[in-house]
């Protein structure tokens, strides 16, 4: 299994992560896991996992052109020599060291599964300048992987598999797991909704690092300072990590008070479901997403989701909640028209509970492993 995607922590013999042992408890029903990826010696609020039963290497994270381009044989080695050990190689892309794995999987006659996680194109054109650079080198090697994968498990139903065909036999599975909530929270969920007394009151909420700039936490400061002006009263939370410095001077270039900002930097992940109760909206402003976890998880605790329309995010919400991403007047009008809509937000709310239903371990895991179980039957033949 081999990214370059994200970081694994790791300090005194102990691993830390947010997910990436249910990557590992996922794919394990192919066999022995031994994970190819970029180590952090340090912690974060990432939790810590139990990896004593898969092998680990470390590789270079290719972050930089340098990396990418001139400085790649020690990455080609170790994944060289790991993708001859192996059976079958899993990659989750994009990932400039899954393009190395595919075609050593293709060398070495190894079957490869793709999964498909975002846009190459999309994560890149809106980071940096050097991003634009690098976005069409990456969306064409990224084409090519997945189009040569014999397998592939997409995260969306329809983008990525739109933007990313395949030759070989594919499948959309969401990588996002949420546990399923009562049906009495729902209920006195949808009370408190319905209660509510002053509509002008806003909380939200959005999770992203605050220092990404195609994250777009930017769209909901400008789009505040128009609910202001209509007689709002809003605060906004942002959960991630990063500097806050560039969020706070687009709060005050457009007026608003920073004491409407709360910045509560990384929060542990099994905080986070309680945290989410606590707001009345939940907005997913990027620029570009897959099908972002953060959504499906404020869509189980019973929050109005809005988000921009990219990725796979029309997928998860209703077509009244999506907007054209960048365009901050937009989102401040959809925010309006539907906090003056009761019974209709009462409607989409249940709609989202049904589609959150969707997100439980139990279908995913069954789903994920007739998939997998049809690999290894290929292998049996």
């Amino acid at each position: 299994m081999i990214t370059d995607n994200y970081y694994l922590e790791e300090v005194n013999g102990v691993y830390y992560h947010r997910y990436i042992d249910e990557h590992i408890k996922a794919y394990s029903l192919l066999g022995d896991i031994k994970l190819l990826l970029p180590i952090r010696h340090e912690i974060s609020v990432n939790r810590p996992i139990d990896l004593s039963q898969v092998s680990i290497r470390e590789i270079d994270k290719e972050n930089t052109l340098y990396k990418r381009f001139i400085n790649r044989q020690p990455n080609k080695a170790i994944i060289e020599e790991e993708v001859i050990n192996s059976d079958i190689v899993i990659g989750f892309v994009p990932s400039s060291v899954c393009d190395i794995a595919q075609r050593y999987a293709q060398k070495h006659n190894k079957k490869f599964l793709s999964v498909v996680i975002a846009s190459a194109w999309d994560i890149l054109w809106y980071h940096s300048l050097s991003g634009k650079f690098m976005a069409p080198i990456s969306h064409f090697c990224t084409s090519r992987i997945i189009r040569r994968s014999d397998y592939v498990i997409y995260v969306t139903d329809e983008y990525l598999q739109k933007k990313y065909p395949t030759n070989g036999i594919a499948i959309g599975i969401s990588d996002v797991i949420v546990p399923q909530a009562s049906e009495s929270f729902w209920a006195e969920r949808i009370s408190k909704m319905r209660n509510k007394t002053d509509r002008k009151k806003l909380s939200i909420a959005t999770i992203g690092a605050v220092d990404v700039r195609y994250k777009a936490q930017d769209d909901v400061i400008k789009a505040m300072s128009i609910l202001k002006s209509d007689g709002y009263d809003v605060e906004y939370t942002l959960i991630g990590g990063g500097s806050p410095e560039r969020l706070k001077q687009v709060a005050l270039d457009y007026g608003l008070e920073l004491e409407k900002l709360h910045f509560l930097g990384t929060i542990p992940h099994e905080e986070i479901y309680e945290l989410l109760d606590n707001f009345d909206l939940y907005i997913q402003p990027s620029r570009t997403e897959g099908l972002p976890r953060s959504v499906v998880e404020a869509m189980s605790r019973g929050l109005l989701c809005i988000c921009s329309n990219v990725g796979g995010m029309p997928e998860l919400v209703d077509a009244k909640c999506i907007y054209k991403p960048g365009d901050f007047r937009e989102l401040a009008e959809v925010v309006e028209k539907l906090i003056e809509s009761d019974e209709e937000v009462v409607q989409i709310i249940k709609d989202n509970f049904q589609k959150a239903s969707q997100f439980q371990e139990e279908i995913l895991v069954n789903r994920r492993s007739r998939f997998l179980n049809e690999i290894i039957r290929t292998y049996e033949l």
